[in-house]
């Protein structure tokens, strides 16, 4: 079979792949970072790409999807196949994703007791009259035994013409030694491990302070942009492999980014905390998610995972320590036993509520007494996923909405021009639409609305779409889809609420505080998410908007030590709750469905 050449713009990559290849294969063996949000399904439409040169027929789905966009040579990546030479144009740039929190507040509630200390210490030279290994007189001068002191701490060769050492333990245990001149600080690494967004925060152990944080989208939103398509490629050939392999590069390129902006080495790292719900841990480890596509979704470990850096291939110091967080259930994972470590709902006396609003939500409810917590499929809407014109919280997104002086106003991440609709955007546009009467009860559009918002209304496919700037013919607009998108994943975090307060008995009034974590979770409206019905009626000066909960616990883990005993508790105290098992299940999500 013949290879084809495709060139891709602006880059001018260059690649060769066989003939009838689809498009994707060739962006992958280009390395451009690419996403497929459906898992290259053709079903949503997200992954357009520019045919300049060597367009292929266009297919139904790409008919259906893309509409008048196909005469200007668009096609979809998953879809299209290479027949022939072909320059294709791909949309670069590097988006700002500054509207990530990391909680700093929460640090302020504990003592600083690191694992780690470091020792100085002297040994004798070695002479003739005492030929020991350096290994055996560090051993003996340190009091411990010589089986005890790993010898691939000795890789650096400078080190055997010392006798002035700094040691470098954790609780106890000789992990690496260093010249006792270096003066090096020790570091850690904080890592939200998300579906579609990573956080890593480079932590000094020993000031317990924040150095540098990076932001990233999860690479593994080519092959799904929900924990669902992540299962279901991991089932086939080497699916798990691939997903493992992509996720510790990127985390790999994080690092070394943040080495660099910190000006500190790779070396100097020495432990590295992560949380992220059951698929991403277990993808990270590396374990077979067979049994989670299936009834009982039954999680291979419970946690939590101790383990060092070599054996997850992590470019930090090859004996640092590699924490995972502990899975508490099924889908309910290791950023929910974050949640409620660091807003500390394990020790409140009274109820209390946590929500993280993302694409795979988790809910928990309860006291010291004893917690429930769920996790509802609320899908990548809250994060831009699956909408016409949505985009995560980056720059040239909406971010806030609202109606003044007869026309709708935006706020623009970054102050640039209007490219899409981020999440608490979303959020807002939706609400307005009810408020002025452009959608109904249902979320269908009110053809014959005598709205002020009416003038925004436009025709497209025997249908209407909601158009921000109706002048320009490239604005950013929404379609009934989206507002479908919204509904199921508002109703999906309300269900997953309602459910788990009926099983617990409690009633708004009774929970002293709920605490909305997440990035949507901190910017989001709370007025407009009450109209919307996402949450219940709940006093406004009782929630909490808490930032990144997922990515502080892990902070919070790093600067005290003694917070490996509380995830025994969380666990003990923790049940979780399989919503499709409760009876009233899909009556809840259809009720919430509606405005």
């Amino acid at each position: 079979m013949k290879n084809i050449k495709v060139i891709f713009e602006p880059g001018m990559i260059e690649v060769e792949v066989p003939y009838g290849s689809r498009v994707i294969s060739a962006i992958e063996k280009a390395g451009i970072a690419f996403e497929l949000p459906c898992g290259g399904k053709g079903i949503c439409g997200k992954c357009g790409v520019k045919i300049l040169e060597g367009a292929s027929a266009p297919t139904e789905t790409e008919k259906k999807l893309l509409g008048e966009k196909i005469k200007d040579g668009w096609r979809l990546a998953c879809q299209s196949r290479i027949f022939a030479v072909s320059r294709i144009f791909i949309e670069s740039g590097a988006p700002s994703y500054h509207k990530i929190l990391t909680s700093k507040f929460l640090c302020e509630k504990f003592e600083k007791n690191p694992s780690f200390m470091k020792k100085d210490f002297h040994i004798p030279s070695i002479t003739l009259e005492n030929p020991v290994s350096l290994q055996e007189q560090i051993a003996f001068h340190l009091g411990l035994d010589t089986e005890s002191v790993n010898p691939f701490i000795f890789r650096n060769s400078s080190l055997c013409r010392e006798t002035e050492f700094t040691g470098i333990f954790y609780n106890g245990r000789l992990i690496s030694i260093e010249n006792r001149g270096a003066k090096n600080h020790m570091y850690g690494i904080g890592f939200d491990l998300g579906t579609t967004t990573m956080v890593l925060t480079v932590f000094d152990l020993e000031e317990c302070r924040e150095i540098v944080t990076i932001v990233r989208p999860n690479p593994q939103i080519k092959f799904g942009d929900d924990v669902i398509s992540r299962i279901d490629f991991s089932l086939k050939g080497d699916g798990l492999n691939k997903l493992n392999a992509v996720i510790v590069d990127e985390i790999n390129k994080m690092i070394d980014v943040a080495v660099r902006t910190a000006g500190i080495k790779n070396q100097n790292i020495y432990q590295f905390v992560l949380s992220g719900n059951t698929v991403m841990e277990h993808i990270f480890l590396k374990l077979p998610l067979n049994s989670m596509s299936r009834i009982p979704f039954n999680p291979v470990i419970k946690g939590p995972v101790e383990t060092t850096a070599t054996r997850t291939n992590l470019h930090i110091n090859p004996e640092g320590i590699v924490f995972v967080f502990p899975v508490l259930g099924g889908f309910v994972g290791g950023d929910t036993a974050g949640l409620i470590l660091a807003t500390g709902i394990h020790r409140s006396e009274k109820i209390q509520m946590g929500i993280d609003i993302g694409t795979n939500g988790e809910i928990v409810i309860g006291n010291r007494d004893g917690i429930i917590a769920t996790s509802t499929a609320a899908g990548p809407a809250f994060e831009g996923g699956r909408i016409s014109c949505g985009m995560r919280a980056q720059t040239g997104a909406m971010e806030k909405c609202w109606f003044s002086d007869g026309s709708i106003r935006w706020q623009v991440i970054g102050g640039n021009n209007l490219k899409g609709i981020c999440g608490s955007g979303l959020v807002d546009v939706i609400s307005l639409m009810r408020q002025y009467g452009i959608i109904g009860e249902a979320g269908r559009f009110e053809e014959n609305s005598e709205s002020e918002l009416k003038k925004y209304m436009r025709k497209q496919d025997g249908g209407y779409i909601f158009v921000f700037e109706p002048d320009q013919a490239d604005s950013v607009y929404i379609t009934q889809k989206d507002i479908r998108e919204f509904q199921a994943a508002k109703a999906a975090i309300r269900s997953g609420i309602e459910i788990l307060m009926r099983i617990e008995g409690v009633k708004p009034e009774d929970i002293e505080s709920v605490y909305l974590a997440g990035a949507l979770g901190n910017f989001v409206s709370v007025e407009n998410i009450k109209k919307l019905k996402m949450l219940p009626d709940f006093p406004a000066e009782r929630i909490i908007p808490s930032g990144n909960t997922s990515l502080a616990s892990t902070l919070l883990f790093l600067c005290d030590s003694r917070l490996k005993h509380e995830f025994s508790e969380i666990a003990r105290k923790t049940k979780t709750v399989e919503l499709s098992r409760y009876t009233d299940f899909q009556t809840v999500f259809t009720e919430f469905l509606f405005f």
